[in-house]
């Protein structure tokens, strides 16, 4: 608490020396209540003995309409390691990236009620990418792909959108500029390959409650001088989505609490939003999510890029993270009074991405090889002699061994797994 307090304030020009040449009285944003909540919630949940060796629990919360950071996590005992998990910690994003893509379609215009293709394995770009739990998916809202977190309809949705727009989007609203490198503008982006530290994802779903502006993270709330002003530069804020963008987002992500993915995160007396996150081989699980006053982000993640397990628990985003989230926001919520999001603005183009289902099935497994199949020029002939339709019927039953090799030819595809390197480390599984 006190170095972040300390970094932040030589990042406004305040230096160590300065603060106490001069007697300046420094008020940070912390809330005593909360921060304890925090450390309860975690110790309840999941105690720091059950932790392996090398995994990481940050939690942030921050006051959307302020940008105060009210309360974190980042560590059991500071004296024993003061690698900080919530301000210094970072791990790929999952699927809690997804929606930073929804909100740059509902700026580009597009409704909630767009279609995507949300079907799959597919092949992106020399890439297996599937769904959780290798779910087949199906043609789908954005809301539904929001609710079920799917991984193909969102692929398809970022081609759509351009990932540099979507890039623009994440730094708008919460991401470091600089965070999201070139080389990851790429078809598996949106499946949350990109590192996010936890402050930052309780910042970025801060403008999503905060109808769409955005408000500078921040721990310092007042630096006075001896004569008791505030010297404080004021902090930044922008309006970085329309607030009937962020509307549309903060329903989207409440589908995911009442049926989707985050279940486990819904509070019993506050409406709550949010977004679930597991990257490939559970190395990192993310739930990330808010009510109209406060939004709070919880990763748990392994240091080393390596999967583990924390006996108990459900290493993924609507387990551990979105249990721990509801504990300690449970707690954190006491003495607010409730109080609603703002209707969904439902508007914008509906647009189909999707292909005709009644097409486009029947080409799925195999679409390059089945021209090549002999099935029909083989109808033909059939039709042809219709008075030698006795023997005409011994080909179809000789026929039926050569239609099951069509349904077996989806084996081939899956050689494509191996090179899934990129995919091992973004191919989020809820």
């Amino acid at each position: 608490m006190l170095q972040e307090a300390m970094n932040e304030l030589d990042r406004l020009g305040f230096t160590e020396d300065m603060i106490q040449r001069h007697g300046y009285e420094i008020v940070t944003t912390f809330d005593e209540d909360m921060m304890e909540a925090a450390h309860e919630a975690v110790e309840e949940t999941v105690p720091h003995e059950s932790i392996p060796e090398g995994v990481n629990l940050g939690m942030s919360t921050v006051d959307p309409a302020t940008g105060e950071v009210v309360a974190f996590y980042g560590g059991n005992d500071y004296l024993e390691n003061q690698y900080d998990t919530s301000f210094h910690g970072a791990a790929q994003a999952g699927s809690a990236f997804k929606p930073y893509v929804l909100a740059t379609a509902l700026e580009e215009g597009y409704s909630l009620q767009s279609t995507v293709d949300g079907r799959g394995p597919r092949n992106v770009q020399g890439s297996r990418v599937q769904n959780a739990g290798n779910d087949p998916g199906g043609v789908m809202s954005l809301i539904q792909a929001t609710q079920e977190s799917n991984n193909l309809g969102y692929v398809e949705l970022a081609e759509q959108l351009g990932y540099e727009n979507i890039r623009d989007t994440a730094y708008a609203t919460g991401f470091p500029e600089g965070s999201i490198a070139d080389n990851q503008l790429v078809p598996v982006m949106p499946l949350g390959a990109v590192s996010v530290r936890p402050v930052d994802q309780a910042s970025g779903f801060g403008t999503f409650a905060n109808e769409g502006v955005h408000v500078e993270p921040h721990v310092i709330r007042e630096v006075n001088n001896t004569d008791g002003e505030n010297e404080r530069p004021e902090v930044e804020s922008n309006q970085a989505l329309q607030d009937t963008t962020a509307a549309d987002v903060t329903h989207a992500l409440q589908q995911v609490v009442s049926g989707g993915t985050g279940t486990a995160a819904r509070l019993a007396h506050h409406p709550t939003a949010g977004k679930t996150g597991t990257t490939d081989g559970s190395v990192a699980a993310w739930f990330v999510g808010y009510t109209p006053q406060l939004s709070t982000s919880v990763g748990v993640y392994s240091g080393d890029n390596e999967s583990f397990s924390i006996p108990g628990h459900s290493i993924s985003g609507g387990g551990l993270p979105a249990t721990l989230w509801n504990n300690y926001m449970t707690r954190a919520m006491e003495g607010y009074e409730r109080e609603s999001f703002p209707q969904p603005a439902n508007e914008g183009t509906t647009e189909n991405w999707a292909p005709d289902t009644a097409t486009q099935e029947p080409q799925e497994p195999q679409e390059p090889r089945e021209p090549q199949e002999p099935q029909e020029p083989q109808e033909p002939p059939q039709e042809e002699p219709p008075p030698e339709e006795p023997p005409s019927e011994e080909p179809p039953p000789e026929e039926p061994p050569e239609p099951p090799e069509s349904p077996e030819e989806p084996g081939t595809p899956e050689e494509p797994l191996d090179p899934g390197d990129q995919m091992a480390r973004s191919n989020d599984e809820d």
